[in-house]
């Protein structure tokens, strides 16, 4: 609660400063500092640790799992723009690559409305220059996946991410 009212007034004295076109730019420096540093800075990650278990819970779930194929799974994150998301989402990504994993990632933009799959497709280019970077059997070994798994529409893979064409 104290920490609620400190960025109340906070905000409150930047606005204050606006709407009074007050040039005093020292003060609402200041002001924007007390509100960064109880808001958290930029590139680290406030108030989403709920979250945030979820996500290493999920993982955890995957790494534990003793069954062949291992247990995958697929997670989305959700939200208004500058809530996190991105932040949430790296905060796993050291872990991921560590095991072994591939951690991937695409942004929905707003201003690409004519392509949904945008995100989705630099997700997978992002795969395809994680496999590339490990090397000939990594390579070999997604090859071999990929080609039991979707034999018949490797055309349409092909077609709608080119960039498998590098490890296809």
């Amino acid at each position: 609660m104290q920490r609620q009212g400190r960025e109340d007034k906070a905000i409150s004295s930047i606005f204050d400063r606006i709407d009074h076109h007050e040039p005093d730019t020292n003060k609402l420096d200041h002001d924007c500092d007390e509100l960064s540093c109880l808001l958290g800075k930029k590139g680290e990650l406030f108030d989403r640790q709920s979250e945030q278990k979820q996500l290493h819970e999920a993982f955890r779930r995957c790494c534990l799992s003793n069954k062949l194929p291992a247990k995958k799974e697929f997670i989305l994150i959700s939200g208004q723009s500058g809530t996190g998301k991105t932040i949430l989402a790296q905060t796993l990504q050291e872990k991921v690559t560590t095991k072994g994993g591939y951690f991937l990632r695409g942004k929905f933009d707003q201003l690409q409305l004519p392509d949904p799959f945008a995100p989705l497709v630099a997700a997978f280019n992002d795969f395809v220059n994680i496999v590339l970077k490990r090397g000939p059997e990594e390579i070999e070994a997604v090859k071999k996946r990929i080609n039991e798994g979707i034999a018949l529409e490797v055309r349409l893979l092909l077609d709608t991410i080119p960039a498998f064409e590098l490890i296809l």
